[in-house]
């Protein structure tokens, strides 16, 4: 089925079942879409610094010469014209790992996946931070901080020999911001953020097919060098 934009600009979710090189035909499009907002979004950025230029310019003229009072106007309205469609284009200038890990992967599924295997795949392109990802707000020593949870992408299909897989992709994410005081005695507002990425792949397989995966299967705590939290 192709790709539905307008619905995906909605959303900013990508979500079919379907053949490998039908949802890579549409991560095409995706990238597309990206590079032209991206593009834009530089010239309007572009515009918008040159009406502040000309706002200040023009502020500091009127002052001596008051026929620029309207040249100051029209460089007022275009700069909040710029900025407003910037932020237009901003929010479908998504993030470029996110749909290129997608290809890649598709890219080596579909080498050992039947053509016409069709595939459920769900891709959140929204930021982090989006609302709907918020979990739970707490606080780290001076730090208030606020934690989100971004399973981004969710992969299932089945390969040439009947396994099963499920891959899902997740951002956790931390907003952290505060109040501090300076030498100078005047508070100051700081903020920062911090993320981690997880994984997570599994695997269902035919027993008959692979009788010796039970053996295997008890000897990977030793052979994969992972922190004992994460075995």
């Amino acid at each position: 089925m192709p790709l539905n934009l307008d619905a995906f600009k909605s959303s900013l979710i990508y979500q079919t079942a379907d053949t490998v090189n039908s949802i890579r035909l549409d991560v095409a499009e995706l990238r597309k879409l990206d590079k032209y907002k991206e593009s834009k979004q530089a010239k309007w950025t572009w515009l918008g610094c040159m009406g502040l230029l000309a706002v200040f310019i023009t502020g500091i003229g009127s002052i001596f010469l008051p026929l620029l009072l309207p040249l100051l106007a029209v460089a007022g309205v275009v700069t909040v014209v710029s900025f407003v469609i910037r932020s237009i284009h901003k929010r479908l200038n998504y993030e470029n790992r996110r749909y290129e890990l997608l290809d890649k992967v598709l890219g080596l599924i579909g080498k050992d996946a039947a053509k016409d295997e069709k595939l459920d795949v769900r891709l959140d392109l929204r930021p982090a931070e989006h609302k709907d990802k918020f979990v739970r707000q707490g606080q780290v020593g001076v730090w208030k901080v606020k934690y989100y949870e971004d399973p981004w992408l969710e992969l299932e299909g089945r390969l040439l020999d009947g396994t099963r897989f499920r891959l899902t992709m997740i951002e956790k994410c931390q907003a952290r911001s505060c109040w501090k005081r300076g030498r100078s005695g005047k508070s100051k507002y700081k903020s920062k953020k911090k993320s981690a990425a997880e994984s997570a792949l599994l695997l269902r397989f035919k027993p008959g097919r692979y009788a010796a995966m039970e053996r295997i299967g008890s000897e990977l705590a030793g052979a994969v060098q992972l922190p004992p939290a994460w075995i």
